[in-house]
């Protein structure tokens, strides 16, 4: 309360909430609250009586409204004292309870479901109910009761669209975008339309709901054979590939596995990356090839948001100590040992404690436990962890059923990931990154677009090894014939 009481304004800029009580104690003690325009912010916060509401992310109207009330103390004032009173007003919590008591009370039939909808805050509570609502719905139509589920879906599928275009924020509309594609595929199963539109939004946004894949490949003119998702969730970062060159050839390697791989592209120039790296404001994770092969490494990393996250993968099976001492920012570094290719276990401890020596740098080291590396790793992680350096364990992904096969199949790929090769264009998986086939946006030349990619593959199969990694929906087709790839 002491340190609240010193306060002129308080500053909300959360991207969800529910209620949010501090702003609401930070009113009753005398400051001026300046919120997100989400959530319960909005019963109280109420803009430019009791404080100044912003849009999610609009930082620069935040500090306009600061500088606007540290301008003008009578105004500053005036709205604290009208804050002050207001959650005054607002109640003891016993008087809040019979309210809140007597509204759900009041809920029934069409005008009460809109009340609620109208009660109800966008918050991770709030989606979850709203999912039960849809599971609850598709009960009700497994057992005939149309009319009623889609009493339960409409509204639903009415709030979601109208929160998808005045969000205008790009984190905003991923946290519910499931049940956005639950509410698409039950409306569609509803009126019995089967538009292929449809389905594929609902694909795009709910492809683990219920049903959603074997509708969108029936649709098509296929059956679904079998299906893959991995629960992994979408980090958000940028996966850069600065260079396809490397100096190893892990056998195992994605990149080595790629039918038809071009490894020939251009670099860029570190300015343009970091120019395009700062304008999409994303952290960032320098992948390959090997980044410390791309020259000016260190220029590219010192020259990015230090507000921003820089992760880089790397063999460490040659001498960077000098190009680690040219990075003047927060790093970290995800480093890997393939013992089986035999590099210097003196060149490598060195990066790492080079690594470790440097408060701004994390590391993190692994192995692959493929079969090519199980002779020698007993004996190498036992020398690294003598001396300071734990190597963490991860599996072949070569066990992926994507990849390696010995006849493609045609399949529908879903997955949620930013994939930029040496050029700066994005692709939707690191087997067309290698190809350069179905190449998306370029990050240099324009804004990157949805973080969700879909399509209508055929090279099923023959996908790279690391392709199911991450946020990825598949689903497996049975077809007479090939499918002319259309995405």
């Amino acid at each position: 309360r002491a340190m609240m009481s010193r306060c002129h304004v308080w500053l909300a800029m959360s991207e969800q909430e529910g209620l949010h009580i501090p702003p609401m104690e930070a009113m009753a003690c005398g400051a001026v609250p300046i919120c997100t325009n989400i959530g319960g912010m909005r019963d109280y916060c109420l803009d430019r009586e009791t404080g100044y509401r912003v849009h999610v992310g609009d930082i620069e109207a935040a500090a306009s409204r600061i500088a606007e009330l540290h301008g003008d103390p009578v105004r500053w004032k005036a709205m604290s004292e009208t804050a002050l009173n207001h959650i005054r007003s607002m109640g003891s919590e016993k008087e809040n309870a019979t309210r809140m008591a007597d509204l759900f009370a009041a809920c029934a039939g069409e005008a009460g479901m809109a009340r609620l909808f109208d009660f109800t805050s966008v918050n991770h509570n709030t989606h979850r109910t709203l999912s039960e609502y849809l599971t609850c719905a598709e009960r009700q139509l497994d057992q005939c009761e149309t009319e009623y589920a889609q009493a339960l879906v409409e509204p639903i599928y009415a709030f979601y669209n109208a929160e998808n275009k005045v969000a205008g924020h790009p984190n905003y509309f991923s946290r519910f975008q499931d049940n956005y594609g639950g509410a698409l595929a039950l409306l569609n199963r509803i009126r019995n339309e089967n538009r292929e539109k449809e389905l594929k939004r609902a694909f795009r946004y709910g492809s683990t709901r219920p049903g959603v894949m074997e509708a969108f490949a029936k649709v098509r003119g296929y059956e679904l054979a079998s299906s893959y998702a991995n629960p992994a969730r979408f980090d958000g970062k940028l996966r850069i590939y600065l260079t396809l060159k490397c100096n190893l050839h892990c056998s195992y390697c994605v990149n080595e596995k790629v039918d038809g791989a071009d490894k020939s592209r251009e670099s860029v120039p570190p300015s343009a990356w970091a120019k395009a790296i700062n304008r999409a404001g994303r952290h960032v994770v320098f992948t390959g090839g090997e980044p410390f092969l791309y020259k000016n490494l260190p220029d590219l990393i010192n020259a990015i948001d230090p507000f921003l996250a820089v992760s880089i993968y790397s063999n460490m099976s040659f001498d960077v100590t000098k190009i680690l001492s040219q990075i003047k920012r927060e790093a970290s570094f995800f480093v890997s040992w393939h013992a089986h290719q035999k590099p210097d276990r003196a060149i490598f401890l060195a990066n790492a404690k080079a690594i470790q020596a440097n408060p701004l740098f994390t590391l993190t080291a692994h192995a692959i436990e493929a079969h090519e590396n199980q002779q020698m790793l007993e004996v190498d992680l036992g020398f690294f962890r003598k001396n300071g350096v734990p190597v963490e364990i991860d599996v072949d992904q070569r066990d992926f059923k994507g990849c390696l096969q010995a006849q493609a199949q045609d399949a529908l790929c879903r997955k949620r990931i930013y994939l930029l090769a040496p050029d700066g264009t994005r692709y939707q998986c690191v087997s067309r990154l290698m190809r350069a086939a179905k190449p998306m946006e370029n990050i240099l030349s324009q804004p990157l677009s949805e973080d969700i990619c879909v399509a209508m593959c055929s090279d099923y199969g023959k996908c790279a090894p690391c392709d199911g990694l991450g946020e990825t929906t598949m689903g497996v087709l049975k077809s007479t014939g090939r499918m002319q790839d259309n995405s």
